[in-house]
């Protein structure tokens, strides 16, 4: 028999758990034992499955799309697992369940992405600066991120807003020692040039 951390669970270390979860969360979350054998937690979620379900909710209420993935991005306050160390979270590197990090990572990204752009088709500068900022959380170098977050800046009302926004994009990169890709140095002088032209 292996001497793993799954061995020692005995039935009175389970109960002591369950009866602390009973505690925190009420009797009502945590009901008895099934007929099976087994406890079952009611009603207790975590924001990774909170995001997710509002993701979907985004897909099959289009009407709400842009409540339901800012409400999804509003759960992200910084980048997912950072600062826990290596395995901290097993179950989130586990390569059988498609390590899960890196799939939050992406998700995280594209609905940055697309609540962005929702917000710039709709002349909303501050939702889509917002949530082009969640993006830049996960790769701040990544540019079509960069890009949303440049065009989020020219339709502000705050005229100064662009030039901020491409100074601090400036920033982000020499940061790094790396130089601002000419697609970005293009898509900016882009919309310099039409506020320009609407000034």
């Amino acid at each position: 028999m292996g001497t793993g951390r799954d061995n020692e669970w005995s039935p009175g270390t389970i109960s002591t758990y369950v009866n602390g979860l009973r505690r925190v969360f009420g009797v009502d979350r945590v009901p008895d034992a099934t007929t099976a054998g087994g406890y079952r937690v009611v009603g207790i979620g975590t924001d990774i499955n909170r995001f997710y379900e509002l993701v979907s909710l985004a897909k099959t209420e289009p009407s709400e799309a842009s409540q339901h993935l800012s409400h999804a991005l509003s759960l992200v306050r910084g980048v997912p697992f950072s600062g826990v160390p290596y395995q901290g979270y097993g179950w989130a590197d586990r390569h059988d369940l498609g390590d899960v990090t890196t799939k939050l990572n992406n998700a995280v990204h594209r609905t940055a992405a697309e609540l962005a752009g929702l917000a710039i088709d709709a002349g909303n500068s501050q939702l889509a600066a917002w949530a082009a900022e969640k993006g830049l959380l996960l790769w701040e170098l990544e540019e079509d991120v960069n890009k949303l977050v440049l065009s989020a800046a020219a339709i502000s009302p705050d005229r100064s807003a662009l030039a901020r926004a491409w100074a601090a994009l400036q920033r982000r990169f020499a940061r790094v020692n790396e130089p601002v890709p000419d697609r970005l140095s293009e898509h900016y002088q882009e919309l310099k040039r039409q506020g320009e032209q609407q000034d």
